[in-house]
């Protein structure tokens, strides 16, 4: 039996998509030290080869044919998950169930949609715990989240609340808005000042598996202009781009700085200008914890179309999905000595959440905490 004295957390989390792991991470991060907590992926445990050749799929999908993902996305709307599907979910649910017997959670957190509908019928045999569901995405939320069966969800933003409250059935106030749970370093860090030069002008640029877009946005990034300089952090993409990556980087010796992989995300971001990249949920809200504004090269229709939207609202980044776009925005952003960048440095520093991670885990070890007083 578990020692009762600590505190067991379970995470369900999915490698479709950088933002449901990367909140399951830092969660576990901001837990750590206070209770005994397992990260799981149902969906590889049950059958690796399967979940493997589902990641890349979806990986070719949304980075070559945005059409189709986006027909997928909205298809997704119409299916009642609450019917258990033998073909597609018998084994990834009984790999929850297992999870969820092994380990005895004292509450469980799921970061990707499915698990809810799993853990709804898994409670039938099993004793049932708190269940959280955290939303790593903003404003455009699919019903395949709203509809999940939680005790309690976890969004980002106030905007992203008033969605799901119209489309969800739990009440209002088990809808928080804590944010999106970045990483804790966040919170130590800080941001460059508003009134920071800005020159040189540090371009953080993410780039997507493209190998044609990658050469003509940063040269239309750089654009003749001496003062910007560019960190073009390769990431999983670094067999696939190093090449063009090291030519373009030939061309502007003194402007380039490459970078493979990096667990130094938050520290680059907070000392960065600007970041180009994909409006990716964790990205997106990595920018406005780091309070640095983000132009978006490429949108994935659907949730990403939510991500930029919140963006927008708050004034902290906006769409340059073409060379053009992104020349002319980064000359917005320099003119008057950056007065729209500092106007949106401003926006980002008044909404940041730097600490929503924190706040989650005091959050989830108080309601075991009740949970366990009854």
């Amino acid at each position: 039996m578990p020692d009762s004295s600590h505190p067991r957390v379970l995470i369900l989390s999915a490698s479709f998509g950088e933002g449901h792991h990367s909140a399951a991470k830092n969660l576990a991060a901001a837990l750590q030290g206070k209770a005994k907590v397992k990260i799981a992926d149902p969906c590889l445990d049950a059958d690796p080869g399967f979940s493997n050749k589902l990641s890349k799929g979806y990986q070719l999908v949304i980075n070559h044919t945005p059409n189709l993902w986006a027909a997928l996305y909205y298809s997704a709307d119409l299916i009642d998950l609450n019917k258990p599907s033998k073909i597609l979910t018998r084994k990834p649910e009984y790999a929850t169930h297992r999870q969820i017997e092994e380990f005895q959670p004292d509450l469980i957190i799921c970061t990707y949609f499915l698990y809810p509908y799993y853990i709804k019928r898994i409670f039938k045999k099993l004793p049932p715990v708190p269940v959280f569901t955290v939303v790593t995405d903003s404003i455009k939320i699919n019903k395949s989240w709203t509809s999940a069966p939680t005790d309690c969800f976890i969004v980002t933003d106030p905007f992203t609340k008033e969605v799901v409250n119209r489309r969800s059935k739990i009440s209002r106030e088990n809808i928080i808005d804590l944010g999106f749970p970045v990483s804790p370093v966040f919170s130590r860090l800080q941001p460059l000042p508003v009134k920071a030069p800005i020159r040189p002008f540090k371009v953080l640029y993410f780039p997507t598996g493209q190998k044609s877009q990658l050469q003509r946005n940063i040269r239309a990034i750089l654009n003749g202009n001496p003062s910007i300089q560019i960190t073009l952090v390769l990431g999983k993409h670094l067999r696939k781009l190093y090449a063009k990556a090291k030519e373009i980087q030939s061309e502007f010796p003194q402007q380039i700085h490459l970078k493979g992989w990096t667990k130094k995300v938050p520290e680059l971001m907070s000392s960065h200008h600007l970041v180009v990249g994909k409006a990716g949920g964790a990205t997106s809200h990595e920018c406005i914890s780091a309070s640095t504004p983000m132009l978006v090269h490429y949108l994935l229709p659907g949730q990403e179309q939510g991500n930029l939207q919140l963006l927008e609202k708050i004034q902290g980044g906006v769409l340059a999905d073409t060379p053009s776009a992104l020349s002319q925005q980064i000359e917005k952003l320099l003119e008057n000595d950056g007065a729209l960048w500092r106007e949106m440095k401003q926006s980002l520093l008044d909404f940041r959440k730097p600490h929503a991670a924190t706040e989650c885990a005091d959050l989830i070890l108080k309601t075991i905490h009740e949970n366990r007083s009854l």
